[in-house]
Order: C-alpha cells, then sequence, then structure tokens
C-alpha cells in the first residue's frame, strides 16, 4: 500500500502542477494582447470579451481547485481516519478497519484522496483545452469548469453536515458516547465517490452554449 501511495503522489503530482501552470499560462495569455490583432477596434474588443472572462475563469478555476484540495483533504480525515483522536479506541491490529486506518494517518498519506480528485479533474481540463483552437472554447472552458467546481463543493458541505449522522437509522440504538468506525463513515464515502464520478463526466461533457459564442463574436467553428 505504500508502494501504491508512492506512485499516486509521483503521477498526480506532476498533473496538479502542470493544470495550475497551464491556468496561469492562461491568465498571462488573457492579459497580453500584443501580437493578437493590428486592429484596435477588434482589438478592444478581443480585450472586453476574450481577456478579461479568460482571465477571471482562470482566477476561478484556480481558486475553486484549492477550495476542493482543502475540502476533500479535511472530508478525508473524518471519513477514513475514523480513530484519528482516540488511539486507545482502535480495532485490533491486522484487521482491515485498523489497517485502512493507520495507512490513512501515515505521513501525507490523508492527502492522496485530495490529490486524486484533483489531479484526475486537472487531467480533464489539460485533454479538453489542449483540444480548443477557437478563442470561445479556450474562454469558455475554465469558466465551465470553475462553475462545475463551485456545484461540487456545495455538494461535498451539505452532503457532509447531511449525511455524517445518517447511519444511525439503522444501527442498533441506543449508541456508545464514543462510536467511531467505518460503520459510520462509510455513507459518505459512497456520497463523495458518486460525486467525483459526476465532477469528472461533467467537465468531459461540458459543451459551448451558443450564447456563448454569439457574445464573444465569433463563427459557430
Amino acid at each position: 500500500m505504500v508502494a501504491v501511495a508512492t506512485i499516486l503522489f509521483f503521477i498526480m503530482g506532476p498533473i496538479l502542477m502542470i493544470g495550475l501552470g497551464l491556468s496561469i499560462v492562461l491568465l498571462v495569455d488573457a492579459l497580453t494582447v500584443k501580437g493578437k490583432t493590428t486592429n484596435r477596434a477588434e482589438a478592444s474588443n478581443t480585450l472586453t470579451d476574450y481577456d478579461f472572462l479568460l482571465t477571471v475563469g482562470a482566477v476561478l478555476l484556480i481558486a475553486t481547485w484549492s477550495y476542493i484540495l482543502y475540502i476533500v483533504w479535511g472530508a478525508s480525515g473524518w471519513m477514513l481516519i475514523p480513530w484519528e483522536m482516540w488511539g486507545n479506541l482502535r480495532p485490533a491490529p491486522g484487521t482491515l478497519d485498523r489497517q485502512v486506518n493507520d495507512f490513512f494517518n501515515c505521513g501525507d498519506n490523508q492527502f492522496l484522496p485530495a490529490l486524486v480528485v484533483l489531479g484526475f479533474d486537472v487531467a480533464i481540463f489539460i485533454v479538453r483545452i489542449s483540444h480548443l483552437r477557437d478563442r470561445a472554447r479556450r474562454t469558455w472552458l475554465p469558466l465551465a469548469f470553475a462553475w462545475i467546481n463551485a456545484v461540487f463543493l456545495a455538494a461535498s458541505v451539505l452532503g457532509l453536515l447531511l449525511l455524517r449522522d445518517v447511519a444511525d437509522l439503522w444501527l442498533p440504538q441506543p449508541r456508545p458516547q464514543l462510536d467511531f468506525g467505518y460503520h459510520r463513515t462509510w455513507p459518505v464515502i459512497v456520497f463523495y465517490i458518486l460525486l467525483a464520478g459526476l465532477l469528472f463526466c461533467s467537465h468531459w461533457k461540458i459543451g459551448v452554449p451558443k450564447f456563448w459564442r454569439r457574445y464573444l463574436f465569433l463563427a459557430d467553428a
């Protein structure tokens, strides 16, 4: 399991950095109009509609990615390390629950779920943006990703608040005062897995609405 964690760190880490670097490049590109056009009116339109919106999209994308990293990292501690603060209550050594808890409680392993989610999402962004050639799509994509990220963040917080105690609906009552374990956190784990899948699918399928192309005064490709 340690070897798997090491591989994930080495694979997802560079992908994450490339994606963030690409967003910064888009931001710099958005602020640079030199050489894009020699027509003053066209340059003004480009600055207003293309550069400004691309700048906003890149900034929002980086910001929402940062919050996703923080939210998933924080939720992972509650979901995957239920005995982190109560070591004396941990299951017996050698049990699956104890092994999983100790694995994610070792070093930076708690960061792995956030790194995997963000790494895959950044990889999707890299693939999508690398295949875009016209300005309308390149301008729309960071904004669309940021909007979907914001929905993911809201759903993450809401889901955690609503599902953290849902296991009490079927667990025998009354429960001990100190009741920790995956028997309580598995609904939230499943929820986050499904939510991350929806995030990836939404980013992979997101298109460019017609009104966006009309707003940027660009002909359909």
